[in-house]
């Protein structure tokens, strides 16, 4: 088999993110939750959300964030250039701690909704959001963009084993034979 570049690389790396995106978006302890009341509370490292009508109390650790921080710690270290998957990561993890940043501040309780698909998770309180995970569009994007440059570097190789036959161009004012 033949060596991978780094774009495919960096591709199986941001598949692999986005492998793991959708499943912990999927299992966020408040997905699928409709409007009721819910207190949230921040520990150190943890969120506790209560949710006053049943009881129930949930725990969410962003492991995924502590994944992206460490992946990021490695890839600095050891990634030849390009860089773009370093710079996309980063981009990643502002989304990420934009959210647990907009997480932290509800520490109150208010009628609250939340909505997510595999892409985003969207937490709204009294009918304005007041918290999203945009991480997964990033990587989404990372994901278009990286897989743009492997089809064009495939194509490339294509045309360079498949060259298009010439077809001979008549000239003007001349009588095929």
């Amino acid at each position: 088999m033949k060596r991978w570049n780094s774009f495919q690389k960096d591709l199986f790396v941001i598949s692999i993110l986005s492998i793991l995106h959708f499943v912990f978006t999927f299992n966020f302890p408040l997905r699928g939750l409709n409007t009721e009341t819910v207190a949230i509370k921040r520990s150190l490292v943890t969120f506790n959300m209560e949710v006053a009508s049943t009881g129930e109390t949930f725990t969410y650790v962003p492991v995924l964030t502590m994944l992206y921080v460490a992946l990021l710690v490695v890839l600095v270290f050891i990634k030849p250039k390009p860089l773009t998957l370093i710079y996309g990561l980063g981009l990643v993890l502002v989304g990420k701690f934009s959210f647990l940043s907009q997480l932290s501040t509800l520490e109150t309780e208010s009628e609250t909704t939340v909505s997510s698909n595999p892409l985003f998770i969207s937490i709204s309180q009294n009918g304005s959001v007041v918290a999203q995970d945009i991480a997964g569009y990033v990587l989404a994007s990372l994901f278009l963009i990286k897989f743009s440059i492997v089809a064009y570097d495939v194509y490339k190789a294509y045309r360079k084993k498949h060259p298009k036959k010439k077809t001979p161009i008549q000239p003007k004012n001349e009588v095929p034979s």
